[in-house]
């Protein structure tokens, strides 16, 4: 399971930089992380899950 929390440091949103986030930890990981589960906390502060085929990011949407 890999966790990413946006900082809000840059002037691009979270959605706009995790191809490039999700590219970086493949490369310290030494292998795709396409297998993982990927979490991240939306804009309210819930939980949001990102599904990675190692080119493509595709946010999940929680079920009601």
């Amino acid at each position: 399971m890999i966790s990413i929390t946006n900082l809000q440091l840059g002037e691009r949103s979270f959605t706009q930089e995790i191809k490039k986030v999700l590219r970086r930890i493949e490369h310290y990981h030494q292998g795709s992380i396409a297998s993982f589960r990927i979490l991240y906390p939306d804009s309210e502060g819930m939980g949001g899950e990102l599904k990675w085929d190692g080119q493509n990011a595709e946010v999940l949407y929680p079920k009601d």
